[in-house]
């Protein structure tokens, strides 16, 4: 299994003894997960963005479990505040479910719209170049109502972005109870737009969580590392079987 929580989920649900369960993390390639290899600027001046903006993004498929909605609420919530005219952009970036039914993309569209936020929201589709994405943010947010593991969350962290993610799964894992990153309630727009308020108002600690973020998966989820202990793991279940 891919985190501590997900054994122990498993073990609290399966009659399997703890020694027969083995958790190796996911893993990032730190090459291409390089913040200083990678620039932002242009993904940025695309959006709308001036430099001193505020990038706030979201990357995930369109879909209701995904939190685009949240998101959106919480960036009307904040654009609403009279005393704080903040230079705020909101990016979307991702594209409906394959095979799901159509209509929820313009269903955001239409929240923006209805909420008079247009000039501060982008959806920004499908892309490909997810290392240079999360450059351009300042703050990455993963509003899911539930995931097992946030892959997406680790690679904003391996880019030095502050990052907010949903409650649940592993997500005390993923942010080591709050040290790495901010968890919120999932559904909860209010709870978001309280943890943005929070990063928005502390530059300094969003850059020191960001750059003590991308240490801490470094050591947790390299690729190479899950690579080792994948064969490792493999040779030990064909040497067992070669036993039998």
């Amino acid at each position: 299994v891919m985190s501590q929580t997900l054994k122990r989920n498993i073990l609290d649900t399966h009659p399997l003894k703890e020694s027969r369960v083995r958790v190796i993390n996911l893993g990032l390639d730190f090459q291409r997960f390089d913040p200083t290899r990678v620039d932002g600027a242009m993904r940025r001046k695309e959006w709308g963005a001036e430099t001193d903006s505020i990038v706030i993004g979201l990357v995930g498929r369109i879909d209701p479990a995904k939190g685009q909605a949240t998101f959106i609420r919480a960036a009307a919530g904040l654009l609403r505040d009279p005393q704080k005219k903040l230079k705020l952009k909101f990016v979307i970036v991702g594209e409906e479910t394959l095979g799901s039914e159509a209509g929820h993309l313009d269903e955001l569209k239409s929240m923006v719209k209805q909420f008079g936020i247009e000039d501060h929201v982008v959806f920004a589709g499908f892309q490909e170049n997810i290392p240079e994405i999360m450059k351009a943010f300042d703050i990455f947010v993963m509003p899911s109502r539930q995931e097992a593991f946030g892959l997406v969350a680790i690679e904003a962290m391996a880019m030095e972005c502050a990052v907010i993610i949903s409650k649940g799964g592993s997500s005390r894992e993923i942010v080591e109870e709050e040290k790495y990153g901010l968890t919120i309630k999932p559904d909860d727009a209010f709870d978001l737009q309280r943890q943005l308020k929070t990063l928005i108002a502390e530059p300094t600690r969003r850059l020191e969580m960001g750059r003590g973020a991308r240490a801490f998966v470094q050591t947790h989820y390299d690729r190479t590392i899950r690579i080792q202990k994948t064969l490792k793991l493999y040779k030990w279940a064909l040497h067992r079987r070669a036993l039998v």
